[in-house]
């Protein structure tokens, strides 16, 4: 290697320095170009090749070196579009509270006159297909005049163009005989001359003058010229979609909305209403005691100490007890009372007893058991409370025998001082007839 060459850039320098060039000035760096080529016929295509990069602007040299560059304009275009979005979607809201206004008119027939009720329905049925729209447009499901527009400038392919972005021997000599002419200050032709050989050169293969080739020998009379092969039909562009409107803007929704607004608000609306006096204290009174009853009837099916645990029901302060549901309800309602009394619950110590319990009372207890499948804890309908409630002397005891008989529960005559059981800690639960 000499010295000279050894100290001479290499050909990738020389072209990073070409491309800076063209990027500072796209024109100044055409012209560069243009006379290197006549100065240094050999440099023309590495000059060439830097215009042509440089000409292609920043997307496409991101694209060779660093990926895919942001066009400009794109991040302000795509916040446009979220603020369209967000207004749109808040016009739809609003819209559909006219139109939910709209249906009850129409379902309840609050308007008598017809046609008022008919602009209400056409200006309804508007606004529901502008929504219905909108919120395709949203969802990206329905077609965009954008992308339409984008489609119909998509130019056709070219027969014979080049893929790679290389220049071409037309550009070449385009651009040097160009340079030329802004040279010597006169005016060329040779842009159309030099494009209509450079497509002759490409069907027939033929090298053209002004690319730094030698010229190829003109065919003459007495020489038949080559048959040209033709050339490949383009391919025909895409056609655009017919338009349907476009997308539907929030400023669409909201007139159509402010339209059925005020025809609503102008239309004759006639609401009657219609006052329903409370119950009586007696139409109260009976419908409980029909609920109580259905309740009581839950467990008709079932004999003495057959009751499922599925069909009885806990009171809420005493969730291991099970009864009867009506007596389970009342029950809660006598304990209210108690605690607003005494400031503490009803302590239940026996419930529901199934037949099989019964039995083993009965054997424990003896007299004082009654005969299994015949005790009302068998039904659901009777509790045990702790001593706690005291003897017949008890002032607690004097409550719950005042207060207990209005919730259906009382203390029964046998079990009373002087009945044939003493059981003062013995309660059933009768319902009222």
């Amino acid at each position: 290697m000499g010295r000279h060459t050894a100290a001479r850039a290499s050909a990738w320098s020389r072209a990073s320095a070409w491309s800076r060039a063209a990027s500072r000035s796209g024109s100044t760096a055409g012209s560069a170009v243009a006379g290197a080529a006549r100065r240094h016929p050999m440099r023309v295509g590495a000059g060439l090749a830097v215009l042509a990069l440089g000409s292609t602007g920043a997307a496409a040299a991101a694209g060779a070196f660093g990926g895919p560059a942001t066009a400009p304009g794109a991040a302000s275009a795509a916040h446009a579009g979220a603020v369209q979005r967000t207004a749109t979607t808040a016009a739809i809201e609003d819209a559909s509270d006219e139109i939910a206004r709209a249906k009850y008119v129409a379902d309840l027939h609050l308007v008598p006159d017809d046609d008022a009720a008919a602009r209400i329905s056409d200006a309804q049925a508007d606004l529901e297909a502008l929504v219905t729209d909108a919120r395709a447009d949203l969802a990206g499901t329905a077609p965009r005049a954008a992308s339409r527009s984008a489609e119909s400038r998509d130019p056709a392919p070219v027969a014979g163009a080049e893929s790679d972005g290389a220049p071409t021997a037309a550009s070449v000599g385009t651009a040097a005989e160009v340079a030329d002419a802004k040279a010597t200050g006169t005016k060329t032709t040779a842009t159309k001359t030099t494009a209509t050989e450079a497509s002759a050169s490409e069907t027939t293969g033929t090298p053209t003058a002004g690319a730094g080739r030698s010229a190829a020998p003109v065919a003459t009379a007495s020489e038949p010229a080559k048959q040209a092969s033709p050339a490949p039909k383009a391919s025909p562009a895409p056609k655009a979609p017919p338009a349907t409107g476009g997308v539907v803007t929030a400023d669409e929704i909201d007139d159509s909305a402010a339209h059925l607004r005020a025809i609503l608000d102008a239309a004759p609306v006639q609401a009657s209403v219609s006052v329903v006096p409370a119950p009586s204290e007696a139409e109260h009174a009976a419908a409980e005691a029909a609920r109580l009853a259905q309740l009581a009837g839950s467990t008709a099916d079932y004999g003495n100490g057959q009751i499922p645990a599925s069909a009885l029901c806990a009171p809420a302060f005493a969730p291991g007890a099970l009864l009867r549901c009506d007596a389970a309800e009342r029950l809660e309602d006598l304990d209210a009372a108690y605690r607003a009394a005494w400031g503490t619950d009803i302590a239940i110590t026996d419930s529901y007893r199934s037949y099989s319990s019964q039995v083993s009372v009965k054997a424990s207890r003896g007299y004082f058991a009654a005969q299994p499948g015949t005790s009302n804890h068998g039904w659901g309908t009777a509790v045990d409370i702790s001593h706690a409630v005291g003897g017949y002397g008890d002032p607690r005891y004097a409550w719950m025998r005042e207060n207990a008989p209005a919730y259906g529960w009382d203390n029964p005559d046998w079990a009373r001082s002087g009945g044939s059981k003493n059981e003062p800690w013995h309660w059933e639960y009768t319902p009222a007839s």
